[in-house]
């Protein structure tokens, strides 16, 4: 069988996936590191977290709406061996709580600037863990 997708596109789509999930525009970039910032943590820690509104507060019946949902995890990535699932609401990165998109790229920015082992709070129904995602 002859493999379609090398790295490097795998690496491209998943970008795609980041800027489409987000409803994000390259020309109008968020704040904070823009989507580039963005873009750079979903590829560093293998997930794509995405804002939570009342579509997938219903549709995944979600106990909080506060946070970032985790729409993807990449298999064998620093998300997926930390324990991070699909449908996890990711709430804090290091010492800053996540409220959006903004808020995701500055926890990771300020945590990463100490080390590469990032401190992260998810709420899987009504537990909260405290998990540790090792970027790469």
């Amino acid at each position: 069988m002859k493999t379609i997708l090398s790295n490097t596109s795998v690496n491209v789509l998943s970008i795609l996936l980041c800027l489409c999930v987000a409803g994000c525009s390259p020309v109008k970039p968020v704040a904070s590191g823009g989507i580039e910032g963005y873009a750079k943590w979903c590829l560093e820690t293998g997930m794509v977290p995405v804002g939570i509104d009342e579509y997938i507060v219903h549709d995944y019946n979600l106990m909080t709406v506060r946070g970032l949902f985790i729409f993807d995890v990449e298999a064998e990535s620093p998300a997926d061996a930390a324990g991070i699932h699909e449908q996890d609401v990711l709430v804090q990165v290091g010492n800053s709580t996540i409220t959006d998109k903004e808020s995701f790229v500055q926890g990771f920015e300020q945590a990463y600037a100490t080390s590469k082992y990032i401190p992260v709070v998810v709420q899987r129904g009504a537990t909260l863990l405290k998990l540790t995602v090792r970027v790469r």
